[in-house]
């Protein structure tokens, strides 16, 4: 049948760990600071990451109701209004959590599997 659309279509399916890895690992090398900015203000970060001139690109200056939690690597207690800046602080955080999901289903699985 044309345009039929199967039930294990991998759209509604769960990531498979090598997505995961993936996905966890392009995150957290798109968060590390390694492009140099143009101009930098007296305190800020000479480099900026491609996580980050992403998200200004898609968020163009977008500011929340209320601050947020926005580590970095010096200041954990960091917040911002900026959704740019949150998105591009919070890319790595993200890529680290998926890693652990991963390393976790994978313990789970050998765990099951020895039983």
């Amino acid at each position: 049948m044309v345009g039929a659309v199967s039930n294990n279509c991998s759209v509604f399916s769960r990531p498979s760990s090598d997505t995961l890895s993936v996905l966890g690992t392009l995150a957290i090398l798109s968060g590390q600071p390694i492009i140099q900015k143009p101009f930098v203000l007296q305190g800020t970060s000479q480099k900026t990451s491609l996580a980050s001139l992403l998200a200004r690109k898609w968020f163009r200056g977008r500011l929340l109701t209320r601050e947020y939690w926005a580590p970095t690597f010096h200041q954990l207690s960091k917040k911002s209004t900026k959704l740019s800046t949150i998105a591009g602080r919070l890319a790595p955080v993200i890529g680290w959590g998926l890693l652990l999901l991963d390393k976790g289903r994978h313990y789970v699985m050998s765990q099951t599997d020895s039983a």
